[in-house]
């Protein structure tokens, strides 16, 4: 049985076909080879094409990472340009203490407490509490998706008792994590920051957002060089959580590598506060260590005033952030404790990292060895109540455990080293192009750690590492400094697909699919039985990801049979393209609606494709 590719527009994350220079507070951009993306695609990079220094506006920066999440903002006046000193930290969160960042956490779990069971505001004690879910917006390998699944089936049983018995539901505290995708949990968790920002904004702010009359522009920051799948789950998520309900106004969404947003808040800081001993014509690198991804970029410093920059190489990254050290802990004093599997949960996790309360405590307690680890130290973790080790294992007695520091640099390890690596390719590239490298700036919540700032300076004698004063929240502010045109002009703007896009045919009758009574059959001449007609299998969903000069692509296979007689009159195959602006688009039909784009007959090498592919022939 022969088989087509029948190709569809999808849109390509921009990847880097341009070099961006930077001038002073307003940038120009010239093209001068490759540089500002990351990867490889050729889109030129696009700053506030509809925004401009002649009016009022917010801009609203958001840097959602696997750890802790962060807002940065400008307000902008037609009475004065935008400048470095309007930048603003959004840092009014609930049980955060002033913080510039709050936890990427949230739970779905009852609680007779008044926590509100997202960020800081966690019952920890009698919650699960879902943590690190931007990691699982990225495509999964084979394994990562058969373990997902693994997970997702330990709750079928929970789900069978309540199909058997309708009562169930009702004395039954299902989780609700189980049923929901990552997209959903991300969306969930943003809804609650969106919320947050805007009744903040709404008592606080001269800018009366909520009136509709000052336009409100968002730039989201994401890692580098991040597949389609993934940018798209975010930018999807993002349009969920602040939406048009909440922000009326809401106007052009923009994009930003996290490295090269942080590089350009970086530059621009030292300027602004007189501690710039950067020599033009010198290279530095900045290396953003976040909870999952350590994203890196190399810039060289051509003159300061004005500003300008050049990138060098490619952008690059890895998953090898703060919860890769996190996870190596967890492994070790997992195989060591013998009266409870902290991993393990009644109803599945349902595919999602999920932290029940005994983990949260121990989590907790050891970000506080982590963050204080200089090298040299033996910590000292009290362990929740009822835990027990294994007799062999001596650091753990009396509800005290022990971790020497051997063991803490063990955790370290992995990130360290492909941190390490990561750098060096940075720096062995620019120096093979001739250049010299200088700095290398050290941000993001895993640089914050004194043990990981000294391995790094130590593996580079000659080269400076150093740490900005606000490196935890420069990719925030970056973000917000590219997409105003400050010092950058890097940001490419997004928007949202406006229609379905989707590909009819006939599909093999299903008594569990085709159950609709609407549905058109029609007999199988070919194996028998009946076939489901004008199927729509939807390849590319309204509200999905556009990005400028950049082409959408996606792929269904077809199979179709042929009998012997068509094969030699060389029959045609018919492809029905189709399109919908509704919100919640069919499962099959052609009208009410539906806007058929087109009908393709495919006939070019059909004849040649059966008589190649023998085994795949089905002849009755």
């Amino acid at each position: 049985m022969p088989e087509l590719q029948i190709p569809i527009p999808r849109p390509l994350v921009p990847e880097p076909a341009y070099d961006t220079i930077y001038s002073g507070d307003s940038a120009t951009s010239e093209t001068s080879g490759p540089g500002i993306g990351g990867g490889g695609g050729g889109v030129p990079a696009v700053a506030a094409p509809d925004g401009g220094s002649d009016e009022t506006r917010v801009m609203l920066g958001l840097d959602y990472g696997t750890t802790y999440t962060g807002l940065a903002y400008m307000h902008q006046t037609v009475e004065a340009d935008p400048a470095f000193r309007d930048l603003r930290v959004f840092g009014e969160w609930s049980g955060g203490g002033g913080a510039g960042k709050i936890p990427s956490a949230i739970s779905y779990s009852k609680t007779p407490s008044k926590c509100k069971q997202w960020g800081d505001d966690i019952d920890k004690q009698q919650s699960l509490v879902l943590k690190w879910t931007k990691l699982e917006l990225q495509p999964q390998k084979a394994l990562q998706e058969l373990a997902k699944l693994r997970e997702a089936l330990g709750g079928l049983a929970l789900v069978q008792s309540l199909l058997r018995d309708e009562r169930a539901g009702v004395k039954t505290d299902m989780p609700l994590h189980i049923t929901k995708s990552p997209i959903s949990i991300v969306q969930d968790y943003l809804t609650r920051v969106a919320r947050h920002y805007y009744l903040y904004m709404r008592n606080n702010s001269e800018f009366a957002i909520e009136r509709g009359n000052v336009p409100v522009d968002m730039v989201i920051t994401h890692p580098a060089g991040w597949p389609y799948e993934a940018l798209n789950k975010t930018f999807r998520a993002t349009m969920g959580a602040f939406n048009k309900k909440i922000f009326p106004t809401r106007r052009n969404i923009y994009l930003v590598p996290e490295p090269e947003a942080c590089a350009v808040f970086t530059v621009q800081d030292m300027i602004v506060s007189g501690e710039n001993n950067m020599v033009p014509g010198e290279c530095f690198v900045v290396c953003d260590a976040g909870g999952g991804t350590v994203d890196l970029v190399t810039y060289r410093f051509d003159r300061l005033e004005p500003l300008e920059l050049e990138k060098i190489g490619p952008v690059s990254g890895d998953y090898c952030g703060a919860t890769y050290i996190d996870r190596a802990f967890l492994e070790w004093i997992e195989s060591k404790i013998t009266n409870i599997d902290m991993r393990a949960q009644e109803h599945g996790t349902g595919g999602h990292f999920v932290h029940e309360a005994k983990r949260n405590t121990i989590l907790d307690r050891f970000e506080k060895c982590k963050r204080q680890f200089t090298g040299t130290e033996t910590n000292i973790l009290t362990m929740p109540r009822g835990i027990q080790g294994d007799p062999n294992f001596t650091q753990l007695a009396n509800g005290q455990l022990t971790i020497t520091a051997g063991d803490m640099k063990g955790f370290f390890s992995f990130s360290i080293k492909q941190t390490l690596d990561l750098i060096d390719r940075q720096v062995g590239y620019a120096r093979v192009q001739g250049e010299t490298v200088s700095y290398i700036f050290m941000s993001g919540g895993m640089s914050q750690s004194e043990y990981v700032l000294d391995q790094e300076g130590s593996h580079y004698g000659d080269v400076t590492v150093q740490r900005p004063q606000e490196g935890w929240t420069a990719v925030a502010q970056g973000g917000v400094l590219c997409a105003m045109g400050i010092g950058a002009n890097n940001a490419v703007l997004a928007k949202p697909c406006p229609k379905h896009y989707g590909i009819s045919g006939a599909e093999a009758l299903s008594p569990w699919k085709h159950r609709d009574a609407g549905i058109r059959l029609s007999a199988d001449r070919i194996h028998g039985g009946n076939m489901a007609l004008d199927q729509i299998t939807w390849l590319v969903r309204k509200g999905d990801i556009v990005l400028p000069d950049c082409p959408v692509e996606a792929s269904c296979r077809v199979a179709c049979s042929f009998v012997p007689t068509q094969i030699r009159d060389g029959s045609t195959m018919r492809v029905t393209f189709c399109a919908t602006d509704m919100e919640q688009p069919p499962d099959y039909g052609l009208d009410g609606g539906m806007l058929v784009m087109g009908i393709n007959r495919v006939r070019s090498g059909l004849t040649c494709c059966c008589r190649i592919q023998r085994d795949g022939y089905h002849r009755d």
